[in-house]
């Protein structure tokens, strides 16, 4: 199985851009426009290529609200949005995390 990778996240000054650091990496940094959020269940990120847009949903999301999401994501990023999430992978939360 391949390397496990966190990702942090943290608000700046500017409500349109947070930073992320991956555990892989935790001395590079990268500033990232936030064009869409909710800010009570999910938001979209946008990196330059190869990346591109991604769709953040809080744990406990209500499926309809998900649903709701990537409608701000397709308003933003356009079409298609890819579901990157794999429970096997990543757990089902806290409870289910090793």
């Amino acid at each position: 199985m391949g390397t496990s990778v966190t990702e942090a996240i943290t608000l700046t000054e500017n409500p349109d851009i947070i930073t992320l650091v991956f555990s892989n990496d935790p001395d590079t940094t990268y500033d990232v426009d936030l064009p869409y959020a909710n800010y009570s269940a999910c938001f979209v990120t946008r990196f330059d290529a190869p990346i591109g847009c991604r769709l953040w949903v809080y744990e406990g999301t209500a499926a309809e609200t998900v649903e709701a999401c990537k409608e701000g994501h397709v308003q933003v990023c356009g079409e298609p949005v890819y579901s990157t999430y794999n429970e096997t992978l990543c757990g089902s939360g806290p409870e289910g995390s090793e």
